[in-house]
């Protein structure tokens, strides 16, 4: 599917749909488009943050891949308020990984997981990621320390 009908439809699909709802409806396309596959076999290098135009072309990628693309989706074509959503890079017992932050209200923020498909209230004590630092495509923020 090219990437503008999918657009099209994800616009047409969510237009009801609450803000919330309009991210988990994006997330669960994007995971569904792209393809896990490690850095290395896509761009021959053990890691690589690929730009959305590159993401876009060949649709697989590493966690970083889906949240950048989801990121654009939702804050480009989908015109979500950018102040509300950024790129995150989280920490689990020395396992690193990318998502996104989706902050709904001051005191309500999500991790919003399109690798695996997942939202989770960063403030559920199930929670066991700990946001190290995010960033948008103007400013970067660090959330804690890193042991």
């Amino acid at each position: 599917m090219q990437n503008m009908n999918l657009i099209e439809i994800l616009k047409k699909e969510t237009e009801d749909m609450s803000e919330k709802e309009t991210i988990a409806r994006a997330m669960k396309i994007v995971h569904n488009l792209i393809t896990y596959t490690d850095d290395a076999v896509v761009y021959s290098k053990p890691e690589y943050w690929g730009t959305y135009e590159e993401i876009k072309r060949y649709l697989t990628d590493d966690c970083d891949g889906y949240a950048v693309y989801l990121f654009h989706v939702v804050t480009r074509d989908l015109k979500i308020d950018k102040s509300k959503f950024r790129l995150v890079v989280l920490n689990d017992r020395h396992m690193w990984h990318m998502a996104c932050l989706y902050f709904k209200k001051e005191d309500e923020i999500y991790i919003i997981d399109p690798t695996w498909n997942r939202i989770i209230e960063i403030d559920n004590p199930k929670n066991t990621w700990t946001p190290i630092a995010s960033f948008d495509l103007e400013n970067e923020w660090i959330h804690g320390d890193y042991e």
